[in-house]
């Protein structure tokens, strides 16, 4: 379980409504200059509520080519996380900042707006890519001030991805239309060695299907599958207990994604060597990657499980490239990516 221990509050974020929202709801903050925020340094339970200075909406740079995207796009509202997972590049790629929530949100607003009218059909967009959308909810309430804030954007489907349960604290928001509630889910057996400080994977999806059963839609993200002796059989048997909880009409999208680490990472904690062997090398965009023939393998076995429950199954590849698409999944590419892109299934 997560605690938050130390909150900041930027002077100029003081009267936003995040802010508000966060003072409504805890006494425990502290104001302090938009210097002291510039230099405010990391640490476990500490948050800091200030202004973003540039673009809130961005594409999902996934990788270089030959790589492929996924076409979503993130809302970056939230930067940084506590859940202390060890396989993460979050603390590598934002250095020694605190975990950020953005405040200026009348802003945010405005790109919703111009970007929203540039579409012409719906596509994904979420909160997850730079921190977990949920964490800390209860307490800040950033996704209760952002919800409706796109009630009014046909074209927006929501995806709000998270290992927590805080779920709980925006039922009244379970049914929308517009919103996919998604869960990043793993074996037991890497979730206890790896996501410490995360909820366990039965309880998020146990959370996954009274969401379903209350009308909402739910989405998972096996990322990352990690390669260990027994990971085919696990895997499988998370994809039979999914499905044995949650009816497929329900899922929107399933992504597929295998451990892999920047290419300058040289150093990995005691609980990641297992997890890595001479079967990593340097793939073709730098990054640290298990050899393409065992990653078809992995990621071939789980697909295949899933099309066992569900042959129209939204199913899409994280950072593979085009052979590794057209192996593990049942159509082109390019017909994936298109269904994907324009909000996967929406029941």
């Amino acid at each position: 379980m997560q605690e938050i221990r130390e909150i900041f509050i930027s002077e100029e974020s003081f009267s936003s409504r995040i802010s508000n929202s966060l003072r409504r709801r805890t006494d425990s903050w502290k104001v302090i200059t938009e210097d002291e925020a510039e230099k405010l340094k990391a640490g476990y339970g500490r948050i800091l509520i200030k202004s973003r200075k540039g673009d809130f909406v961005k594409r999902c740079p996934c990788t270089q080519s030959p790589y492929i995207s996924c076409c979503y796009y993130n809302i970056n509202l939230v930067e940084g996380c506590h859940q202390d997972c060890r396989y993460c590049i979050l603390p590598d790629y934002l250095s020694d900042k605190p975990l950020t929530i953005y405040s200026n949100m009348d802003l945010l607003l405005e790109e919703l707006n111009d970007f929203h009218a540039s579409l012409n059909a719906p596509i994904r967009i979420g909160t997850g890519e730079l921190g977990d959308s949920l964490l800390y909810e209860k307490t800040i309430g950033h996704n209760d001030l952002l919800i409706p804030l796109l009630n009014d954007f046909s074209n927006f489907i929501l995806e709000l991805k998270t290992k927590t349960l805080e779920t709980l604290s925006l039922k009244k928001y379970w049914k929308n239309n517009n919103i996919v509630w998604a869960w990043s889910v793993n074996t037991e057996y890497v979730s206890g060695k790896l996501e410490g400080k995360c909820a366990s994977t039965k309880d998020r999806i146990a959370l996954a299907k009274e969401i379903s059963e209350n009308g909402g839609k739910v989405a998972f993200h096996f990322d990352p599958v990690c390669p260990y002796k027994d990971a085919l059989r696990d895997y499988r048997d998370l994809v039979d207990l999914i499905f044995s909880q949650i009816k497929r009409e329900r899922i929107s999208w399933i992504s597929l994604g295998v451990l892999r680490f920047p290419g300058s990472q040289k150093v990995f904690s005691d609980s990641l060597i297992e997890f890595i062997s001479n079967e990593y090398i340097n793939g073709e965009d730098g990054k640290l990657r298990l050899l393409k023939t065992l990653r078809k393998r992995f990621l071939k076995s789980i697909s295949e499980r899933i099309y066992e429950f569900d042959e129209n199954a939204m199913l899409y590849l994280c950072m593979e490239p085009y052979d590794v698409w057209e192996h593990v999944l049942a159509g082109k590419p390019e017909d994936i990516k298109n269904a994907i892109f324009h909000g996967g299934r929406i029941a």
